[in-house]
C-alpha cells in the first residue's frame, strides 16, 4: 500500500538504488521487470556520459530512442550533417523550438530532430543528466518516476514525446518488449516492495523465460 505521505505518490522503498536493481537482475528478472513496468509511467530511460562525438551525455528511451544532450557545435559536430539522429543544443535565438534533419548511413536518409533549448535550461538538462548517471551507472530501463522530481524526465515529457516522429519510432518497441506507448497489462496491480522481489527469486522457471534479459547500456544503431 502507498504511504500517503509521500509527495510523488511513491514510497520510498519502491524506488530500487543500484545495489537492488543490480541483484533483482541476477535473482529475479521476472520481478525486476514487473516492478519496473508497474513504476513506469511514459517510458523508461537511461543516461550515459560521453566524450567527443554525440554531446555530453546520450538519454536512451525505451532502449531504441536515442537523445543526445550536446553543448554545442564543436570540432567533432562542425555543422547540421555531422549531429546525431536526434540532439539538443542551446540557443538564445530560438529556444524551445524544433526542427526536422537527415542524417545520411551509406546513402539512406534517416530522418531525426533537432531541440533548441535556452541554454540556462540546457545546464539544468545537463546537470539533471549528470545526477541520474553517477546513480545508475549503466542502466537504461528506470522508471520515469524515480525521476520525476526532474527537468530532464519532465522536458522528455512536455516536448520530446508529443513530437510525431519519436511516436511513431515508439511504437516500435521491438526489442526487448519495454512499455511503450502501451505498456502491457500488469498481471497484479500490487506493486511489491524490493525485499519482497528479491524473496521472489529462484521462483517459476516459467515467469523468468516470459521476461526479456535485463543487462546495461547498448547502442541502437544495428541491433536487433
Amino acid at each position: 500500500m502507498r504511504d500517503p505521505s509521500d509527495d510523488d505518490g511513491i514510497p520510498r522503498s519502491e524506488i530500487l538504488d543500484l545495489q537492488q536493481l543490480e541483484r533483482l537482475r541476477e535473482e529475479n528478472p521476472a520481478g525486476l521487470y514487473r516492478h519496473l513496468n508497474a513504476l513506469s509511467q511514459r517510458f523508461l530511460f537511461g543516461v550515459e556520459p560521453q566524450e567527443g562525438w554525440g554531446g555530453a551525455y546520450r538519454v536512451l528511451l525505451n532502449r531504441n530512442v536515442a537523445i543526445h544532450l550536446a553543448y554545442g557545435f564543436d570540432e567533432d559536430m562542425p555543422d547540421r550533417d555531422h549531429l546525431p539522429q536526434y540532439c539538443v543544443l542551446p540557443s538564445d535565438e530560438r529556444p524551445d523550438t524544433s526542427e526536422t534533419k537527415s542524417i545520411y548511413v551509406e546513402g539512406e536518409e534517416i530522418r531525426g530532430l533537432l531541440f533548441w533549448v535556452d541554454p540556462f535550461d540546457l545546464d539544468e538538462l545537463l546537470r539533471d543528466a549528470g545526477r541520474i548517471a553517477e546513480e545508475y551507472p549503466g542502466w537504461d530501463v528506470l522508471p520515469d518516476s524515480y525521476f520525476l522530481d526532474t527537468q530532464l524526465v519532465q522536458w522528455i515529457g512536455r516536448v520530446v514525446l508529443d513530437e510525431p516522429q519519436i511516436c511513431a519510432e515508439r511504437e516500435f518497441d521491438f526489442r526487448l518488449g519495454y512499455p511503450g506507448l502501451k505498456p502491457r497489462p500488469l498481471e497484479t496491480e500490487e506493486i511489491l516492495s524490493a525485499e519482497d522481489l528479491i524473496a521472489q527469486g529462484g521462483g517459476n522457471d516459467d515467469d523468468d523465460d516470459e521476461a526479456p534479459p535485463l543487462t546495461g547500456m547498448r547502442t541502437v544503431i544495428g541491433e536487433l
